[in-house]
């Protein structure tokens, strides 16, 4: 595993990936990150957490007894209420989902909402609830979210923002500490942000003409205070995005193997 300072990334686009001595194996997924723990999923169909700052890993959970091609959505994230961190998976097969809490010897089961095949795989957390975007059934270009709230362990739906059902490469994301939607027109990238329950704020346009990229694959890792924007897509690896000027920068990071980043923040947490 490497691992890079964001801030340095904003400050110097051509910083250095630095070696962990923690190792993620190769077999081992991570599905999400909160509070400085990562949660790996491996190919034996068991999750696990870590916290890379301290080196210092959970017990396996129960045995799922299911392969990744059973598994059809997936999250990670935190229970405030209850101070622990729990895994859910959905089975569409059984139209269920699965549900782990990191520190007990079982999962529990809940009755799926019906899930498309058009939808997201891996959820997004922000503020106790993970979410995805979802396409009703029987219905075309109709589009909402499915929301699970981690405390209550119940299912509900968020309306997109109005006058839109999910439009061209449309994806869900997490920016600022809130949920992140956007999609691409003829020329930009549009990205809305709720900051307050299921109230969306349009946040901005970043033009994607210049790099056809932008088009296939676009996703905001985070934003500067100034607006800068941080995200990876397919070539170049990463981009730099500047509101302000309309510039683009294309950090390379030395040393980087891994295909999938993830942001996280250093924390003494005991997964």
């Amino acid at each position: 595993m490497v691992t890079c300072s964001v801030l340095s990334l904003f400050k110097n686009p051509s910083t250095r990936a630095e070696t962990l001595s923690f190792r993620v194996e190769p077999n081992c997924q991570i599905i999400g990150s909160f509070n400085g723990l990562l949660c790996l999923y491996d190919y034996d169909g068991d999750f696990r957490l870590c916290n890379p700052s301290t080196r210092l890993t959970s017990k396996k959970s129960p045995h799922s007894f299911w392969s990744r091609q059973d598994i059809t959505h997936f999250g990670f994230g935190y229970d405030q209420v209850k101070d622990k961190y729990k895994v859910l998976i959905a089975i569409r097969a059984l139209n269920m989902t699965k549900v782990h809490t990191f520190g007990t010897n079982s999962w529990t089961t809940i009755q799926n909402p019906i899930f498309s095949e058009s939808g997201d795989k891996e959820g997004k957390f922000v503020g106790g609830t993970m979410n995805w975007l979802n396409k009703r059934t029987g219905s075309y270009g109709n589009w909402a979210i499915v929301s699970f709230h981690m405390e209550k362990e119940t299912y509900s739906e968020v309306l997109l923002p109005p006058k839109h059902d999910g439009g061209n490469k449309h994806v869900l994301d997490v920016l600022s500490n809130c949920l992140c939607f956007h999609y691409f027109d003829e020329s930009h990238w549009v990205l809305w942000l709720m900051e307050k329950q299921e109230s969306w704020t349009k946040l901005m346009l970043i033009p994607h003409n210049r790099i056809c990229n932008f088009r296939l694959f676009f996703h905001p890792l985070c934003i500067s205070g100034n607006g800068d924007v941080l995200a990876k897509c397919l070539d170049p690896q990463l981009v730099l995005y500047n509101a302000n000027k309309g510039t683009y920068n294309y950090p390379k990071l030395r040393g980087w193997f891994r295909p999938d980043m993830h942001i996280y923040h250093e924390s003494l947490v005991s997964p």
